[in-house]
């Protein structure tokens, strides 16, 4: 997404010499030599000091300058327009980016707690459940031990009586045990 607008900006930003060679011909060389040569220097362009006078910077205003200097101050304003244009249009797709980022995260954050909280939910209804079913395992074992008591009362009471009836023939015990 953002691939594409690096390689065209690399692309659209950067000029050759051919393109100044475009605007810079020899014959517009020597056309600007022969004006320069008839046409008196101007006064807003010296940088030297003249007789004690103050050194006068040169003038911002392009109307003193020489043709071709003219046309690469153009060519040159060009670039430098659409590089801004350029880095605006990046820089708005960065951000757009960053924003869509942060709405990911922010999504991703609020999925992550969401399970966080379903995960402790589960958790709790697992121990629960291990509770409880450690409670019916406990009272099944209780249950089962009250049963084998009854049952081992029940033999006791049996083999007493008859140990008490004299007429009940004790040779099928099994005395060796």
């Amino acid at each position: 997404m953002c691939v594409g607008a690096a390689k065209s900006s690399k692309s659209a930003s950067r000029f050759d010499v051919s393109d100044i060679q475009d605007i810079v011909s020899p014959r517009s060389i020597k056309k600007e030599l022969a004006a320069s040569q008839s046409m008196p220097e101007s006064k807003g362009m010296s940088t030297r000091a003249k007789g004690g006078s103050k050194r006068k910077k040169p003038s911002q205003s392009s109307e003193g300058l020489p043709l071709i200097e003219q046309q690469l101050h153009e060519a040159v304003s060009e670039k430098f327009a659409e590089i801004q244009i350029l880095q605006g249009q990046q820089l708005a797709n960065a951000e757009e980016r960053i924003l869509d980022l942060q709405t990911i995260a922010t999504a991703k954050d609020n999925r992550i707690a969401h399970l966080e909280k379903g995960s402790k939910t589960l958790q709790k209804q697992i121990l629960l459940a291990d509770i409880t079913s450690n409670k019916e395992r406990l009272e099944i074992i209780d249950e089962a031990k009250k049963y084998a008591a009854i049952v081992t009362l029940k033999i006791r009471l049996q083999v007493a009586k008859e140990a008490a009836d004299p007429s009940f023939d004790r040779s099928e015990w099994d005395m060796e045990a």
